[in-house]
């Protein structure tokens, strides 16, 4: 298991190329691993949390993520076809989908019950950095992002994206009611938090490799 040493000094991880996180993780550097732990933690919590009828600890999830990628680094086995995020995410959720077939309980309704390849999709991995930089802002933008878009952070390569552009967004007044907020002040808060969101993903170098 690996340790996270929470002590390191916080740097931005967009300083680190993707070389750079991988050959950090290969050689155990404390210094990225905690980087790694940080960017991924809060997006590995929500997914963990979505499996409520299993005893799981997302910072245990994260930390056996982290430990079997640096060891499948180690051993040639990550080809690079997805960035290190979607790559720890998706050993993450296979932790998740093996101790579920290992508990031979009900699986969340909107999630895979086969495991994920490690080879992602182009479309997956764009959207699950999309996802990643979501689940780093406030938690009023999450809230309300989430709801507007019924958005589920149980996503696998699996699932049909094509219609996601044609599904039928939450109506501001039903947000609105479950906030307890006016609709207006609804409309607004999604407004703001939606730029925010769209310049976070203009900004992240992970997204840039996509265009």
């Amino acid at each position: 298991m690996i340790l996270v040493t929470k002590r390191i000094k916080p740097v931005p991880i967009e300083k680190f190329s993707e070389e750079e996180l991988i050959n950090g993780l290969e050689q155990g550097d404390g210094k990225i691993i905690t980087l790694i732990y940080k960017r991924n933690i809060a997006v590995i919590r929500n997914m963990v949390n979505q499996y409520s009828n299993i005893i799981l600890e997302a910072e245990d999830v994260i930390q056996e993520g982290l430990t079997r990628t640096i060891m499948n680094i180690r051993d040639k086995k990550f080809k690079g076809a997805s960035s290190i995020h979607t790559y720890l995410y998706s050993i993450c959720k296979n932790i998740c989908l093996k101790e579920c077939q290992k508990s031979k309980i009900f699986y969340p309704a909107t999630a895979s019950t086969d495991l994920i390849d490690e080879k992602q999709e182009d479309y997956y991995d764009l959207l699950q950095s999309v996802l990643i930089i979501k689940e780093q802002m406030e938690q009023k933008c999450i809230e309300i992002i989430d709801l507007r878009f019924s958005l589920h952070p149980v996503l696998t390569p699996e699932m049909d994206l094509s219609n996601q552009g044609t599904a039928v967004m939450m109506p501001f007044e039903e947000i609105a009611r479950k906030l307890d907020i006016l609709p207006d002040n609804a409309r607004q808060r999604f407004k703001r938090c939606l730029e925010k969101l769209i310049e976070a993903v203009k900004q992240d170098k992970q997204i840039e490799d996509f265009f």
